[in-house]
C-alpha cells in the first residue's frame, strides 16, 4: 500500500464511520492503530508526509455548524505522529484551527498525548 492509498482510506467516509462507532478513545485507537493504512505509514521511517497531510486537513472547513469533516483522519495522523519530531507541531496546528465543537476525536487524542 502505498502513502497515497493510505492517506485516500483514513480519509474516507466509510473509514470515518467504522471509527465513529468507538465508545471510548481506547476503543478508537484500537480500530484506527489496528488498520492496515495506519499501520503501512506507522512503518514509515519518514513521517513529514503524515504532517503535511494533517495540516492540509486541519485548515479545512467544510461547514462552519458542524465537526470538522477530517476529524478521524487528523486523529489517526496524530498518533503516527506522537513521540516524533513533528509530535509539537501536530498539536500545534490542530489547536490552530479549533474553534469549539470542530473536533472530537482529534481533541482527545491530542489531550491524550
Amino acid at each position: 500500500m502505498t502513502n497515497e492509498e493510505a492517506f485516500k482510506h483514513l480519509e474516507s467516509v466509510e473509514f470515518s464511520g467504522h471509527a465513529n462507532v468507538a465508545s471510548g478513545l481506547r476503543v478508537f485507537l484500537t480500530y484506527v492503530e489496528g488498520s492496515e493504512p495506519y499501520r503501512c505509514l506507522y512503518d514509515q521511517a519518514d513521517k513529514e508526509p503524515v504532517f503535511d497531510r494533517l495540516c492540509v486537513l486541519a485548515a479545512t472547513h467544510e461547514d462552519e455548524l458542524r465537526e470538522n469533516i477530517n476529524d478521524t483522519a487528523v486523529a489517526a495522523y496524530l498518533c503516527l505522529l506522537n513521540g516524533t519530531q513533528w509530535n509539537d507541531k501536530a498539536k500545534a496546528q490542530v489547536s490552530a484551527y479549533s474553534p469549539p465543537g470542530k473536533w472530537f476525536w482529534a481533541r482527545r487524542v491530542v489531550k491524550e498525548m
